[in-house]
């Protein structure tokens, strides 16, 4: 939520955000982040969380591989001009600052974010090899999934492809 709304400041790009960690414009990959956690195993407390972000920021069609061209797109593709990377990234920077200091008093807040932008609800999905529809975000930033058999679930870590994004 935090880099969707820096994005969005600095560029004027107005992206979704596909469970759990991509940022898309439309259908198309703008974004990935990968997260690692520490956890003292003694007392349960996070030690640190190491995030890593790959923004795809001044690419032209043809800088992606024939692979990817269709579901990868870049914040100049989406603009029509170059972005500053210096600014986009001590905007990411202040805003994931922000969150680190208010999420724990305001989740509320972030998960309004993060449910309002979600690009995967009401989409097909498939989980483990099980198709449903994406029907909500947990209050615990899950995603809630009811499949073809009726049954629902709240997914936290699993592998999820969507339906009609990334080309598939």
């Amino acid at each position: 939520a935090a880099v969707r709304e820096a994005i969005a400041e600095v560029c004027g790009a107005e992206c979704g955000i596909k469970w759990v960690n991509d940022l898309v414009y439309g259908t198309r990959k703008l974004c990935g982040i990968l997260t690692e956690m520490s956890v003292e195993a003694e007392s349960g407390s996070v030690q640190n969380v190491v995030m890593g972000v790959g923004i795809n920021v001044n690419q032209t069609a043809t800088d992606f591989s024939d692979e990817i061209r269709d579901a990868a797109i870049s914040l100049f593709q989406i603009t029509g001009r170059t972005i500053d990377r210096v600014r986009l990234c001590a905007a990411i920077l202040a805003k994931l600052d922000a969150m680190q200091r208010d999420f724990p008093a305001n989740p509320a807040r972030y998960l309004a974010a993060y449910r309002a932008h979600n690009a995967a609800l009401g989409h097909r999905v498939c989980v483990r090899g099980r198709q449903g529809t994406a029907i909500g975000i947990g209050d615990d930033f899950s995603l809630i999934v009811r499949y073809e058999d009726g049954t629902r679930e709240s997914v936290f870590g699993a592998d999820v492809s969507i339906e009609g994004f990334y080309g598939t």
